[in-house]
C-alpha cells in the first residue's frame, strides 16, 4: 500500500509542476517554442503567436 500512496504523491507533485511551468511558458513575454527531433513545432507560447500576428 505504501508504494501506491508514494506513487500517487509523486504523480500529484509532477502534475502540479507541469501546470506551474505551463502557466509560466504560456504567459511569459519572451518567445518560446519547442521543436521535436523531426523539426515539428510541438509548443508555441502566446508571445510567439503574437509576433507572427496569429491568433491562438
Amino acid at each position: 500500500m505504501s508504494f501506491i500512496t508514494d506513487r500517487k504523491k509523486v504523480e500529484d507533485h509532477l502534475r502540479q509542476n507541469e501546470h506551474q511551468y505551463r502557466l509560466l511558458a504560456e504567459n511569459m513575454a519572451d518567445v518560446m517554442r519547442i521543436i521535436d527531433l523531426d523539426m515539428r513545432l510541438t509548443f508555441v507560447n502566446y508571445a510567439f503567436d503574437k509576433r507572427l500576428l496569429v491568433t491562438p
